[in-house]
């Protein structure tokens, strides 16, 4: 029986996405996307180091990341069915965790409930479900025993999903709690 929602916050809460284009000057790129693929650095012809050099920073992350903008009402839909915490994957930069707990309190309040590191799959088993857009995390999830839904998005093997992506996870959170208990 699933008990806990683990949320990941960038490409679901957190626009990281265009905001990281912006950065590079390469909006261009947003709309015209190869789907499926995960590594921006690789479509836009850089090197990890020259991806992330102008990104990670404690600015970025706090203040050049903006909310999409359905996330209080999906984190709300979220939280009425069980509890939620926010995990995400802090950069190798020592300000990205504090920008990002600052990022979460101050669009989903000061007493959000957070984890941050890269090891998802640790905090794998039957009771947690992981909500991630990285193809990677959810299958290493599932792996590890957990269940969990992979959030639409272009640059995962969700990407033909049409409809609306925090509808489409609201379903899909709604169809495993309705779901008895093997």
């Amino acid at each position: 029986m699933i008990q806990h929602i683990l949320l990941d916050q960038d490409g679901i809460l957190a626009n990281f996405f265009n905001a990281a284009l912006e950065v590079h000057g390469r909006e261009d790129l947003a709309g015209e996307w190869p789907k499926g693929v995960w590594a921006m650095e690789t479509v836009m012809g850089l090197t990890p180091a020259e991806f992330w050099e102008p990104l990670d920073h404690y600015g970025f992350w706090r203040e050049t990341v903006c909310p999409y903008p359905r996330i209080v009402w999906f984190y709300q839909e979220l939280s009425r069915r069980l509890p939620v915490v926010i995990c995400t994957s802090p950069s190798e930069n020592s300000q990205c965790a504090a920008a990002k707990i600052d990022w979460l309190r101050h669009y989903l309040g000061k007493d959000v409930k957070y984890m941050i590191g890269a090891q998802k799959h640790l905090m794998a088993r039957p009771s947690n479900l992981l909500i991630d857009d990285s193809d990677k995390n959810v299958g290493m999830f599932r792996a590890a025993g957990g269940t969990a839904i992979l959030f639409p998005c272009v640059w995962n093997s969700q990407h033909a999903v049409t409809e609306d992506p925090y509808e489409y996870v609201i379903q899909r959170v709604d169809a495993l709690l309705a779901t008895p208990a093997q």
